[in-house]
């Protein structure tokens, strides 16, 4: 099907508008439901036995990886019992209609319910039936959209527009007049859209295709309604992460968050199981570099002396988590089999504040308390002063804070290991090459 012109010299400041305007908003609490109005005909209502584009809309934005509060409004209830039904899809009704306060209770609703974002899928009916006339129908369906969208903003001057390119239909007119609508909602749009109330066009007429994704050449079925769907979900998925505090997927466990509701950002360990991918190598569990490379650092290519690998003891060159090559900025090493799940308000386990900072809050330097991650180099006012010159020349640590580690260290110059004694790095290494646990 024939890809629609659209403008696109607007998108820019949309784009901003919604930035500033999210920001705004991001305080909301996540217990607080967002409320979604959709704003249709029988193509949002559904038939008889339909939900229309509604229930998978819904069921997307409650479900992984999503878990969004959103509570559906509107003065209609149609569909299946396990979803949120309500809306103010009418059906056979035109966009004047909608804003006709004498034929429904549409805008005493809003006013009561005002809502966060507005859906809006008008103008089939309008064409349809030519509303004044077939020469002028465009135009006045476009003016009562843009009424539609001034009416929304008296109930919440802040509300978020996702105004449609129709869908397509074989019904009277459409095949002329719905190409000529769709071209001017991206206009409507850019004149409507503020930084507090903006406006995203929603491209429902690409790759819509009536005679595979319709039932009656107007009406979608279910194949049809996913589709829509799935157009909603990818424009709401640029604003509700604004809106939700905690957005599961984001790879951050936030307040309102934990290992149960949201797995793919809170870690969590049963203990026995260590939850390969979790972001921490568990030694002791059975991770390491071999069986759960994601976690576990370690390199096992190259010259066999260069070689190292983080966790249970396999692969060449096997280390424990007390060697620095296995907690980095993208590997952290942990021995531990407890369980833990992050978000459940208690900093255990493998929790620390970067994989956990809902429970495990960044260590503040100069609070008096030696919390992980500090030591005498970073915080010498909370961890003590550090001694003067290396008081272990094995350890791995560079104890006087002066940069240089054991034998790198200028107090370990006669303290370094020599040939064939035991070691696990090369830093400890009078040749700074520790091979299968003894220097070379």
């Amino acid at each position: 099907m024939k890809r629609l012109m659209a403008s696109l010299g607007w998108i820019p400041i949309l784009v901003l508008g919604l930035v500033l305007v999210l920001a705004s908003t991001a305080e909301e609490a996540l217990c607080e439901p967002i409320r979604i109005m959709l704003i249709g005909d029988s193509i949002t209502q559904g038939g008889i036995d339909q939900n229309a584009y509604r229930k998978p809309l819904y069921l997307a934005l409650i479900g992984s990886p999503r878990y969004c509060n959103v509570d559906f409004i509107g003065t209609l209830q149609h569909g299946d019992e396990d979803f949120d039904r309500d809306h103010d899809g009418y059906w056979g009704w035109r966009a004047d209609e909608i804003l006709d306060e004498s034929m429904s209770n549409i805008w005493n609703n809003a006013a009561s319910n005002p809502p966060d974002i507005a859906l809006i899928h008008l103008g089939t009916n309008d064409i349809i039936r030519a509303h004044p006339t077939y020469s002028s129908c465009v135009e006045s369906t476009i003016n009562d959209l843009g009424q539609i969208i001034d009416k929304l903003r008296t109930v919440n001057p802040n509300v978020i527009v996702l105004l449609a390119q129709i869908i397509p239909s074989t019904a009277s007119n459409c095949e002329d007049l719905i190409p000529k609508l769709n071209f001017r909602i991206p206009v409507l749009a850019a004149s409507k859209s503020t930084t507090a109330s903006p406006v995203m066009v929603v491209d429902q007429y690409t790759d819509f295709n009536v005679a595979d994704d319709c039932y009656d050449g107007i009406h979608p079925n279910d194949t049809g309604d996913q589709k829509m769907a799935n157009k909603w979900v990818a424009s709401l998925d640029t604003i509700l992460p604004g809106l939700c505090t905690a957005w599961c997927g984001n790879g951050i466990c936030e307040v309102g968050e934990i290992c149960t509701n949201c797995p793919e950002d809170c870690i969590s360990s049963s203990g026995t199981d260590p939850g390969c991918g979790n972001g921490v190598c568990e030694p002791g569990s059975g991770e390491d570099c071999i069986f759960c490379p994601s976690d576990c650092a370690g390199k096992q290519v190259g010259a066999t002396k260069r070689q190292f690998c983080c966790g249970d003891g396999d692969g060449n060159n096997p280390v424990g988590c007390g060697d620095e090559r296995c907690n980095t900025n993208e590997y952290a090493c942990i021995n531990t089999t407890e369980s833990y799940c992050c978000g459940n308000g208690t900093c255990e386990g493998a929790e620390d504040s970067i994989n956990c900072l809902v429970d495990c809050p960044e260590p503040v330097c100069g609070d008096t308390i030696c919390d992980d991650g500090e030591d005498q180099c970073s915080c010498p006012g909370d961890c003590g002063t550090a001694p003067s010159t290396e008081t272990d020349c094995s350890d791995g640590l560079d104890n006087d804070c002066d940069g240089s580690i054991d034998s790198n260290d200028s107090d370990c110059e006669n303290e370094c290991l020599s040939k064939r004694e035991a070691c696990t790095l090369d830093e400890q290494c009078c040749s700074n090459w520790c091979h299968r646990g003894a220097c070379k």
